[in-house]
């Protein structure tokens, strides 16, 4: 939490549902979860296709 916005490692919110199919979803607290900078920024690259399914890639 302590890290600058644009550091890699720095804390985000990750649409479970990517808002750009689901922006009503937008504001909903059951489609977020936190996620590395980086992480959420590959996984938006395959516009939810990747890891989808609600399950985090390690134990926060």
């Amino acid at each position: 939490m302590d890290l600058p916005p644009t550091h890699a490692m720095s804390w985000t919110v990750d649409h479970v549902l990517p808002l750009s199919l689901y922006p009503h979803l937008a504001l909903e607290i059951s489609n977020m979860r936190e996620a590395h900078r980086t992480c959420n920024s590959s996984r938006g690259q395959g516009n939810g296709r990747g890891n989808a399914n609600g399950k985090v890639s390690r134990n926060w």
